[in-house]
């Protein structure tokens, strides 16, 4: 028998078997083994060249087997005559086939939820693990379940990713898909926390500005009746509410002005439908030229949508056709200048 190659894995411990099991039926294969382990090859009955070279070949996979165990392990393989009987007796025991841990598997895969500190990744990794484990006991999990499953117990913040979903195209529904656009989606969340974090302390802080100021005029309007009588205090009390609106006008003003509303630049959609437009982008490839949408799968919605977008400007008379008069050009695209502030003024 040829010396037996040495692998570097941890050994089996009584926990994580099917990692453990991952690992020995990839050295099973680099060894030209798995047909003896799983006891589809079985020992020759006549003796002869045939006979040695089985022999010499289940002492290797008993020596590959045993040796990648630790030791309070090897009790319930040590009266295994072969290394199929040890491989069966290793998987009856902890993979459980009877129907009582098919039924805890297939609880344990229906009722599972991403939990709040899982990553995308591991969220993936962990339904991988349970669909394997269902597989071994001879209840295979299906791609399309494996996707129900995957968005079914998403946390909420990825609503509106299921929603794009539902939209995408159904050829291109697969696993690998979902698992690539989910990570892109992730990296998305993570960076609209950190801008909503930012936006929330601006919040805060102007929350608490128009409180201080709020106090002050509570103040003001409460000085008057101590020190005057009536008539004089409702007129002071009217002079000074006039005077606070004035100023109040003047600051909403100068906020308008300091905004620059000709910027399209300022100008975003609310948060709560950014999500839903990121969450699209993130799951649909949308055309970039008209040939592109004409011949996409969405041809018809994407004729209906310039069916609208035309209706629209000539119900709100965006443009008036005119006949062209003499010695003039049509230009396809035009810039137009944008007034400055003292021309809107």
């Amino acid at each position: 028998m040829d010396k037996s190659k040495s692998y570097n894995i941890q050994k089996f411990g009584g926990k994580n078997f099917q990692l453990w099991k991952f690992q020995l039926e990839i050295i099973f294969r680099a060894e030209g083994l798995p047909d003896l382990v799983n006891g589809k090859k079985e020992s020759p009955e006549e003796d002869g060249e045939k006979e040695k070279a089985w022999d010499d070949k289940n002492a290797k996979a008993m020596l590959i087997i045993s040796t990648a165990m630790e030791f309070d392990q090897l009790q319930v393989i040590i009266a295994c005559k072969n290394a199929a009987e040890m491989w069966m007796r290793l998987k009856t025991i902890h993979e459980q086939r009877s129907a009582v841990n098919k039924i805890a598997l297939k609880q344990q895969f229906f009722y599972y939820k991403m939990l709040e500190t899982d990553t995308v990744a591991q969220h993936i990794s962990k339904i991988e693990t349970m669909a394997q484990s269902l597989a071994d006991v001879g209840e295979p999990v299906g791609a399309i379940d494996k996707i129900a499953k995957t968005l079914g117990s998403l946390l909420l913040k990825y609503g509106s990713f299921i929603t794009a979903w539902d939209s995408y195209d159904e050829n291109k529904q697969t696993f690998d898909n979902l698992t690539a656009r989910l990570l892109k989606e992730e990296q998305r969340l993570a960076q609209g926390d950190e801008t909503t974090s930012a936006l929330a302390a601006i919040k805060v802080s102007k929350s608490k500005s128009k409180l201080s100021s709020s106090g002050n005029e509570t103040k003001r309007s409460f000085k008057w009746p101590i020190l005057l009588n009536n008539e004089e205090a409702e007129g002071a009390q009217l002079a000074e509410r006039n005077e606070v609106t004035a100023e109040n006008e003047n600051a909403e003003i100068e906020q308008i002005e300091n905004t620059q509303l000709w910027n399209r630049e300022n100008i975003q959609p609310p948060a709560h439908y950014r999500d839903d437009i990121m969450a699209c982008a993130a799951v649909l490839e949308e055309p970039q030229t008209y040939e592109e949408a004409k011949s996409s799968n969405e041809m018809q919605q994407w004729q209906e949508l310039m069916g609208e977008e035309i209706r629209s400007l000539n119900k709100n008379n965006i443009w008036t056709l005119v006949p062209l008069p003499e010695n003039r050009k049509v230009y396809n695209w035009m810039q137009v200048g944008i007034p400055n502030k003292a021309q809107m003024r």
